[in-house]
């Protein structure tokens, strides 16, 4: 897990190599990315067990709105290292190492809509994306 913030607008000081602290993390709005309605997402389940009550500035669908959405203000976001090993926005987000209790494994799935359950070309979709994603790092 990572925290991204604005290249451009930092909102702290010395936040921009450092690790990221809990209170810190608590002081700023964030970007949060749920899914479905409802859902709470495995970050905000453990950000619960440990206290640490946060400022939701924006909730976003998906996780690349939030890479979008932080360009120029000061909202920070939570994401998986995953995400952040593929290049993306340029230099407009920064990334900053979260707290060792952040560390949760993030688990990842596929949504689609039920009427195509059984579309050939839909099913052979999900088997490649299933595919290749088999073979990516743990």
């Amino acid at each position: 897990m990572y925290a991204i913030q604005s290249a451009t607008k930092p909102v702290a000081e010395g936040m921009l190599s450092a690790r990221l602290t809990l209170e810190q993390l608590a002081e700023y709005p964030r970007v949060s990315v749920v899914v479905l309605p409802q859902q709470v997402m495995v970050i905000d389940r453990r950000l619960a067990e440990l206290g640490v009550t946060q400022r939701s500035g924006l909730r976003v669908p998906y996780f690349e709105a939030a890479f979008t959405a932080l360009p120029g203000t000061l909202l920070i976001a939570l994401v998986p290292r995953r995400l952040v090993d593929i290049p993306r926005c340029g230099d407009t987000v920064r990334l900053i190492e979260v707290p060792e209790e952040l560390a949760v494994p993030f688990p990842y799935g596929m949504l689609w809509h039920p009427r195509l359950n059984s579309d050939p070309a839909h099913l052979w979709v999900r088997s490649l994306v299933a595919e290749v994603a088999s073979e990516l790092r743990p």
